[in-house]
């Protein structure tokens, strides 16, 4: 019996009946009624027991109902089905762009028809996706979906659907865009000074652009004028007090809001008519730095001027074209160029004035990229053997360590095996054979870095192997 089918086009196809009966025989083949003859696109043939055609090549043009026909001087009897073009997937409802606020849960749908059976991979950039604690895609009555629970600002990017059969393969994109609410991440706090000083209060912001902030004084808004200055730069909102006066003194309101949220705190201020010893309004706070870069220790002072601030390292006062010190405006800041290894330790600054000093503390960390001290080595092999790729390296933990053979990641799996250790990975391959052979890459890489080196793996064909028997014999 024939039996109905979708076909790829292009391929070719065979379509054959089982005959069981007294012969000779008379086969016929007919499409959608009309005798099929052999030619350069069917070819009729009937082997033992079977009558078959051979399709060459299968379009739309061969799309139809095929009929075979076979008699005998008894009777006849015939049998038939209809073929059709296997369909490449295409998006009835493709997915569209969405915007969605920081913890919320967020999904992409798109709806693909085709011949079945049909998969789909979700990708975001060029990763593909996989299911986990907060993915979760599904793929029923063709809708294809992407769920993510929790959105965070590293969700936002360009999704990928990619729908596949034998047919052929189709997708569509959409973006994510991830709004966050308004928030304070830093500010003065209690700000003391002495009265005809000048002053600064501070905060710092986040969230997603258009941010608008204010600045508010029992109750209403305060704007730039001859006694102080609003300013709002690189997510620093400040209020510059020119010359305070005792009358300044008290509760500032300072609001930040976007359309996603906002947010709102307060910073007391004090204007006293005595002399003030200095106070840190924002700590010195510890700090991660890499190997080669600037790096700044700063930290916000209130109390009367005049005022110096010092800085030690370890104990030690600072010295040197290395460094680049900075104090004004209520802000100490120590500029560290060519960062190294040395680098790391306690930095202290200590602001001193008439009134007395103060010190503040914090520890710079310095994360050093990671650099190999061995690398795999060529190999030339012969089949069935196994290799090992070793390569060691060093530099600051924890690290990401990828092997590649060209373009493709490579995972611990059928003769395929990766170790990983503290300073040390090796890619071990089993019962090579001649398709193993080509370029592998180790990549390391950790916050302050990546390298990468490469090694060539030959695997001897029959060829060589062969000539190399000629050689010895």
């Amino acid at each position: 019996m024939l039996e109905p089918a979708e076909l790829v086009r292009g391929s070719n196809a065979t379509l054959q009946c089982e005959i069981a009966g007294t012969g000779p025989f008379e086969i016929n083949w007919f499409k959608d009624k009309k005798q099929i003859r052999s030619s350069k696109k069917y070819r009729l043939t009937s082997p033992k027991g079977l009558a078959c055609i051979e399709i060459s090549s299968f379009n739309s043009a061969d799309v139809g109902e095929y009929e075979c026909v076979v008699a005998n001087e008894v009777g006849k009897c015939g049998c038939s089905a209809t073929y059709r073009l296997k369909e490449p997937p295409s998006f009835i409802k493709k997915i569209e762009n969405v915007t969605a606020f920081l913890g919320n849960a967020v999904t992409f749908q798109a709806v693909v028809r085709g011949s079945e059976p049909i998969s789909v991979t979700w990708m975001k950039g060029k990763e593909i996706l996989k299911e986990m604690d907060k993915v979760k895609i599904t793929f029923e009555n063709s809708i294809s979906s992407l769920t993510i629970a929790d959105v965070q600002p590293s969700s936002a990017g360009k999704y990928t659907c990619l729908a596949e059969n034998e047919a052929g393969s189709q997708t569509c994109f959409g973006e994510l865009s991830v709004k966050e609410p308004a928030r304070i991440v830093d500010k003065t706090e209690l700000t003391q000074v002495t009265a005809g000083d000048p002053a600064t209060l501070e905060c710092t912001v986040a969230g997603t652009p258009e941010l608008k902030t204010r600045w508010l004084r029992h109750g209403k808004e305060l704007m730039s004028n001859k006694k102080y200055r609003i300013s709002f730069k690189n997510n620093t909102a400040c209020l510059k007090f020119y010359s305070s006066e005792l009358q300044d003194s008290g509760e500032y309101t300072f609001e930040v809001s976007n359309d996603a949220g906002s947010m709102k705190c307060q910073i007391t201020f004090t204007v006293l008519d005595r002399t003030i010893p200095p106070t840190f309004t924002k700590p010195l706070r510890s700090l991660d730095s890499i190997v080669s870069a600037t790096c700044r220790l700063e930290c916000k002072l209130s109390g009367s001027l005049p005022m110096s601030a010092s800085w030690f390292k370890d104990g030690k006062e600072i010295t040197g074209e290395k460094y680049r010190i900075a104090f004004g405006e209520g802000s100490a800041s120590l500029d560290i160029s060519r960062v190294d290894m040395s680098d790391a330790g306690i930095y202290t600054c200590r602001a001193t004035n008439s009134a007395g000093s103060k010190e503040s503390s914090g520890t710079l960390t310095v994360k050093e990229p990671p650099s190999f001290t061995s690398k795999p080595d060529p190999q030339e092999v012969l089949p069935g053997s196994t290799v090992r790729l070793k390569a060691a390296f060093q530099g600051t933990a924890p690290f990401s360590i990828q092997w590649f053979k060209g373009e493709e990641e490579l995972t611990t799996g059928g003769t395929c095996y990766i170790t990983k250790e503290a300073l040390g990975t090796t890619l071990e391959i089993y019962a090579v054979k001649q398709s193993n052979s080509g370029s592998y890459a180790c990549k390391v890489s950790n916050v302050a870095g990546a390298v990468a080196c490469t090694a060539n793996l030959f695997v001897k064909g029959l060829h060589s192997l062969f000539a190399f028997g000629l050689l010895h014999s």
